[in-house]
């Protein structure tokens, strides 16, 4: 699902304007400029315009037009996170952190963990809205949260899809985006892209990320080679997943999340294989510094988290200042970087 003009207007201009690249009483560009610079409607750019007012952020004035509003002090908010910061190395919370960090330092605001198999009521009552990363999709503790919202503690899930129309999510579309890189791939002559996952487990979000797998070779009229798919968990699986590699043939690894990537890459090593010369490595998860740091050659699915835990933030604080304002549920593209892999450019 592809994010809407006119929430990638009021994305953009919000950005600005929080960033401090629209400072107050700066003048927004004009609606015609807007316009066409998106390859959109006035009627569009005006519904953006109107959101940013409603939040208080911008302001008419005659002879102008909407110009940035001057921001008012506000008694900094907490925001409970349900993870432990300081052993969060995983550099996939690392990023969201960074995104509501950056949100929260430039308020003021305060940071707290909670515990998710806390009195979540009692842990209400001492933050101002929740950021969930680390959830389970656990549909119990989904309705707690979602009656915590409906009593008007905010609530926001990173990469979850709750059913709750209470509570907010910013995600990416697992299956969309594992569909597109495979089959970006296949398309260019790989056949065999062996899957490493956590295919016992039954958390949607990896669930779809194997989904993905196999609808990219439904949809490019090939058979679904199911015998190449590898469950990290399984020590019969890991057997396996050596032989398979050592066998030879194979054209592309393809590790469905980057805490998997060394126990991954350790069976990589004890076949004898080169990366890129003998095997091309492909990771759901942003792996740039690995790339980096070890030398290696890795192609990734690299989501906005950084953005996706701002804008998680920055909706806490909109929903504190205006209870009016509806829950968000909001979906973005990854993008494909490319490093040392023969079948794509």
């Amino acid at each position: 699902m592809r994010q809407t003009t006119f929430m990638q207007i009021f994305s953009d201009l919000h950005g600005a304007i929080s960033d401090g690249t629209l400072l107050p009483g700066m003048p927004l560009p004009s609606e015609n400029t807007l316009a066409q610079q998106y390859s959109t409607s006035r009627p569009t750019v005006r519904k953006a315009i109107k959101m940013l007012s409603e939040q208080s952020l911008i302001v008419r004035k005659q002879g102008i037009g909407s110009v940035v509003a001057e921001k008012k002090q506000e008694k900094p908010l907490i925001f409970g996170l349900d993870l432990e910061l300081q052993s969060s190395s995983y550099h996939y919370y690392q990023k969201i952190v960074k995104g509501i960090s950056s949100v929260a330092e430039s308020g003021k605001h305060k940071l707290q963990i909670i515990s998710l198999e806390s009195d979540l009521a009692a842990a209400a009552e001492g933050v101002d809205g929740f950021i969930l990363s680390h959830i389970r999709n656990d549909q119990e503790k989904f309705n707690e949260f979602a009656k915590l919202a409906g009593q008007g503690t905010p609530v926001v899930l990173i990469n979850r899809f709750p059913v709750n129309p209470e509570l907010s999510y910013i995600s990416v579309d697992f299956r969309k985006e594992m569909y597109r890189a495979v089959s970006c791939l296949l398309k260019n002559g790989a056949r065999n892209v062996l899957l490493y996952a956590p295919f016992s487990c039954k958390e949607p979000q990896f669930v779809s990320r194997i989904e993905g797998w196999r609808q990219a070779y439904r949809e490019n009229g090939l058979a679904v080679p199911e015998l190449l798919v590898f469950d990290d968990d399984s020590p019969e699986d890991g057997e396996r997943f050596l032989r398979q590699l050592k066998s030879g043939g194979t054209d592309v690894l393809f590790v469905s999340q980057g805490d998997e990537f060394f126990q991954a890459m350790q069976a990589v090593v004890a076949a004898g294989l080169r990366v890129p010369e003998d095997i091309s490595i492909f990771c759901f998860d942003d792996m740039e510094f690995l790339s980096d740091r070890m030398g290696i050659p890795l192609s990734f699915i690299k989501m906005p988290l950084e953005k996706m835990g701002r804008l998680a933030a920055e909706y806490l604080i909109r929903k504190n200042r205006d209870r009016t304002s509806l829950p968000i549920h909001l979906v973005f593209e990854t993008s494909l970087v490319i490093n040392g892999c023969k079948f794509l450019p």
